[in-house]
């Protein structure tokens, strides 16, 4: 994460649920313990930093350590949106810094087919910007793209 980029905030601060898998203190005068199944809203960029030690404890398959947190996938990264996705690219409606978003997630939890699949649909999405075909929203980085485009044309 860029210290000065306002993108990378954004970003990264987009919580997602997550849960513990064991009784959890927290570190606040209260000593609230975040028990198993209780739900905790975290940070992207926390969950980002905490992935090695807690999400994959050992990357020996041997190992029998669970991962301390579990993290539930993003509505917008489910399997029926990225069926959907797959289907009809041009027509998502794309949060603010999706691609973004995904690159964090992809990276955190090394989810090679989410990384394919939005791949495929940037790249059809490109052309529909190129021609201003696109029916669904744009993410900031393609409404970017649609500026330069735009200017591009109407300088030739």
């Amino acid at each position: 994460m860029s210290y000065f980029s306002l993108d990378d905030i954004l970003t990264t601060s987009t919580q997602l649920p997550t849960q513990f898998t064991l009784p959890t203190p927290l570190n606040i005068p209260q000593a609230i313990i975040a028990h198993p199944s209780e739900s905790l809203p975290l940070p992207l960029w926390l969950i980002e930093h905490l992935a090695p030690e807690v999400l994959n404890p050992s990357a020996n398959e041997e190992s029998e350590l669970e991962p301390v947190l579990t993290v539930t996938i993003p509505e917008w990264l489910s399997r029926k949106a990225l069926r959907f996705y797959k289907a009809s690219a041009n027509n998502a409606v794309l949060q603010g810094h999706f691609y973004d978003f995904v690159r964090v997630w992809c990276n955190v939890m090394d989810d090679e087919e989410v990384r394919e699949i939005v791949m495929g649909m940037l790249v059809e999405r490109v052309g529909s910007i190129w021609d201003g075909k696109v029916d669904g929203g744009l993410d900031e980085w393609e409404k970017d793209l649609w500026k330069i485009c735009r200017k591009s044309k109407t300088n030739n």
